[in-house]
């Protein structure tokens, strides 16, 4: 999906001058649909038993509404205009965002309103004139502004417009973030690397629905979706604050021998995406537990303000536990490296965070549990058995394309 957004913002733009209401508001709400970002299906009017959507759309996991507004005149926050809109997020309980676009200025106490909206648990996105201005002057795509507008409501539940001018300095720290946790960390599996990546890796390597979840996981655990605090919603309509409770930090990987284990935690090393930054060790390595001061040497905050900046979740893999089974003192750096974990999650408490943004994945053959099980008493782990013995239909026909060529 490519969009040209200095050719739309013009579009856009020139529209201010269009005399005739009804063909400003028409085309308006079609410029809109042709500017949202998208995955899959592109941004469609919808429209309901009782309310209209001028665009409804799927984009990064998340569902949007759009109201567009072309009326010249400031929007207030006390005019039906917002106030049906509001009503539409509000009626959905944080089941999907919101995007109000106006051709037109729209006042601060709507600007106001939608912080209210996000410490409820409600996300809204403002575009009004003055933020189409700072787009077209500072060359930034709607889909960075939408990102960094959700990013900042889920952590600071608060956005100014002045911060659009400064938005792509974000993005610019952003990568520079990225690129100082890749500095230090990347280095680490270049052992484990160096050891099982086979040469045509990517070529015959088959996705599995576990590397699937696992990035799943990884999601779960981005600093913008561990806010300390969720609102949730009793039957009378009322809300209330409890402690959120992220998914299980720790994964055990169980299976056969053979079965493609190490395969696939050589795939996750490999394949990081821009919010994933894997690390891979051996169990059988020393310093597994070493972790600690691997992300200290990043900076005193274990990289987390560097993780905050790129939203992105540290994943560590420590593979072939039953390989280091009958070391000496191999049980004594598992726990020391558990241990590792409740030491971030307690600093990232203090950050107002629920969890440190770490996923730890061990992999076992399945029938060295019960050697290892005394070892994670007490932890909260979760356990996946028998995910690589077999390939289901997807990814049999996917196998045999790969093999064959």
């Amino acid at each position: 999906m490519f969009i040209d957004y200095n050719a739309q913002y013009r579009q856009i733009q020139n529209l201010i001058n269009e005399s005739d209401a009804q063909r400003r508001g028409y085309r308006f709400e079609q410029l809109i649909r042709e500017t949202l970002p998208w995955n899959h299906r592109p941004p469609i009017s919808s429209l309901g038993t009782s309310e209209q959507h001028d665009a409804y759309f799927v984009w990064e996991g998340r569902d949007y509404i759009v109201e567009s507004k072309a009326k010249r005149g400031k929007i207030m926050r006390g005019s039906a205009d917002w106030k049906d809109f509001e009503l539409k997020v509000r009626k959905r309980h944080g089941q999907v965002s919101g995007i109000f676009a106006s051709l037109y200025e729209v006042s601060s106490d709507i600007f106001e309103a939608v912080n209210d909206l996000s410490k409820q648990g409600m996300f809204v996105a403002i575009i009004d004139k003055e933020i189409w201005k700072a787009l077209i002057n500072t060359q930034l795509g709607l889909d960075r502004y939408i990102e960094y507008v959700m990013r900042s409501l889920k952590l600071r539940h608060a956005f100014d417009p002045s911060e659009t001018s400064r938005i792509k300095e974000f993005f610019r720290d952003r990568t520079q973030s990225r690129a100082a946790l890749l500095q230090k960390l990347r280095p680490i599996s270049a052992q484990f690397l160096r050891r099982y990546k086979m040469d045509l890796h990517e070529k015959i390597y088959v996705a599995r629905s576990f590397d699937e979840m696992i990035r799943q996981r990884c999601a779960t655990f981005k600093p913008s979706n561990l806010n300390w605090t969720k609102p949730k919603r009793k039957n009378d309509g009322s809300s209330f604050s409890a402690h959120r409770l992220p998914e299980r930090q720790i994964v055990m990987l169980r299976d056969v021998s053979g079965a493609g284990k190490t395969t696939s935690a050589v795939h996750l090393a490999l394949n990081q995406d821009e919010q994933i930054i894997s690390i891979c060790r051996t169990a059988s390595d020393p310093s597994i537990d070493q972790l600690s001061d691997e992300l200290l040497a990043i900076g005193p905050d274990y990289g987390l303000d560097h993780l905050i900046s790129v939203d992105g979740t540290l994943l560590y893999i420590v593979d072939s536990l039953d390989e280091a089974e009958y070391l000496s003192g191999s049980r004594r750096t598992v726990i020391s490296l558990n241990k590792t974990l409740l030491t971030l999650n307690e600093y990232a408490a203090t950050r107002r965070l629920a969890k440190f943004p770490i996923v730890l994945v061990y992999t076992l053959r399945d029938e060295h549990w019960r050697n290892w099980e005394s070892v994670f008493e007490g932890a909260d782990v979760q356990n996946h058995q028998n995910r690589f013995s077999f390939f289901d239909n997807t990814e049999l026909r996917q196998a045999i394309q790969n093999y064959s060529s």
